[in-house]
């Protein structure tokens, strides 16, 4: 009786292992883990476990994935998997290959099998592989590369949980003769694949029973989709698609040659939100009013382009930078006060010798509107300006010590 036992626990455990291996699927052409990791079946506690994870090999990385940009995709050999941590307990996996390392390009698959009785809950698994390339091998996780893997333990009998559904992409909104593309984010929470879609209403859709349809509204309109994954259980949740009446963007701006080689540049433009800049320099920004240093005598081609929901505007101007300012200009101490003011402020400098100081003060159309000459008594100076007559905006006071130059923005409300 005893031989009898042992010779069918070795005849179960046969055949255990020969149901463990899994037949890749030649069909799957995509790189990547199918089912995703978030749509493994549920885990019943105490109950027999066994799933497959098809693997389609990549062929090529990009080092942007591991932290290196500007860098060309790479060639890889193979991946081999070394570990799968995070099963619960009583779970193991095997791999076909046996050795659990996919060649470039070829199809794998992974088996999960075994029986939990470990405590319900939802479990992360870590996939730790090394990668073969360049002659080298690196190793890495599953999870900085954007994989996540999960499984549901549930108690027996117990249903899975529903699947989760949220839409990502918003704020939804469609311009006036534009689609807008709702887009789903399923997260599945233990849902099991496939899942159906069911959009309400259907009208205006591409398609109402797909993930992603594509939505073309002339007014405000709320969709509301539910998904039911293969077990039949439901999650529902809505999107609100609205429109963006904002009138198309217009591009302009104007600007101010403060010291030789010095520009300060505002923005004229409108129904903009965002506003990003090239000086042609080399340089860029996405300051509202910013202002740059040029470093050689020449024509530069400035562009502009300002952007809002739905479109973008771009304006060209040319500058011509003739002379050259001493960059010593930034170590004179000059004040401006009260800025923003009423029309009088004062200039305050010291730290220079020059005999004369002159100050320059223009408008945002680079109008000279005032100067001024100042003594040096070997004391720190001050001049009163009184732009009260000029009206409010935006001006540049300009100081200029001997080869120094300090230059400021003043605001008279």
């Amino acid at each position: 009786m005893k031989q009898f036992a042992a010779l069918a626990l070795i005849l179960m455990a046969f055949t255990f292992g020969a149901n463990a291996q899994c037949t890749p699927d030649p069909n799957i052409t995509t790189p990547g883990f199918y089912p995703s990791g978030d749509s493994l079946p549920c885990v019943e506690r105490g109950v027999v476990y066994d799933t497959t994870i098809q693997v389609k090999n990549f062929t090529t990385i990009d080092p942007a994935d591991f932290g290196v940009p500007n860098f060309p995709p790479i060639t890889i050999s193979w991946i081999r998997i070394d570990n799968i941590s995070g099963l619960p307990a009583g779970l193991t996996y095997s791999c076909t290959p046996s050795s659990c390392q996919f060649n470039a390009g070829a199809n794998g698959c992974v088996n999960i099998t075994g029986t939990t009785t470990a405590p319900v809950g939802s479990y992360e698994l870590i996939i730790e592989a090394t990668v073969s390339a360049l002659g080298q091998e690196f190793a890495g996780t599953s999870d900085l590369l954007g994989f996540q893997f999960f499984l549901n333990v549930i108690d027996s009998g117990a249903p899975c949980p529903a699947p989760l559904v949220e839409v990502i992409n918003g704020p939804l909104f469609a311009c006036p003769g534009s689609p807008a593309q709702i887009l789903l984010d399923i997260d599945t929470g233990g849902g099991v694949a496939p899942f159906t879609y069911a959009w309400s209403p259907a009208t205006g859709l591409s398609d109402p029973n797909i993930a992603n349809p594509v939505a073309s509204v002339t007014a405000a309109t709320t969709y509301t989709v539910t998904v039911t994954d293969a077990n039949g259980y439901e999650f529902t949740t809505s999107a609100l698609v609205d429109i963006d009446n904002t009138p198309a963007p217009v591009a302009d701006f104007n600007f101010v040659i403060t010291g030789g080689n010095s520009v300060e540049f505002t923005d004229l433009s409108s129904n903009g939100n965002s506003v990003s800049w090239n000086f042609g320099n080399g340089n860029t920004s996405s300051a509202v009013n910013p202002s740059q240093v040029f470093d050689s005598i020449t024509d530069y081609t400035v562009t502009m382009v300002v952007r809002n929901n739905c479109g973008t505007d771009t304006v060209e101007k040319t500058l011509s930078i003739t002379s050259i300012t001493d960059v010593k200009g930034r170590d004179l101490t000059v004040s401006v006060f009260p800025n923003p003011t009423k029309g009088i402020f004062s200039v305050t400098l010291n730290g220079t010798t020059a005999n004369q100081i002159n100050v320059l003060v223009y408008d945002m159309q680079g109008r000279l509107v005032k100067t001024g000459n100042l003594q040096n008594n070997g004391s720190t100076m001050t001049s009163i300006i009184d732009l009260a007559g000029n009206g409010n905006g935006i001006y540049i006071v300009k100081v200029i010590s001997g080869t120094q130059t300090s230059t400021h923005k003043l605001v008279v409300q």
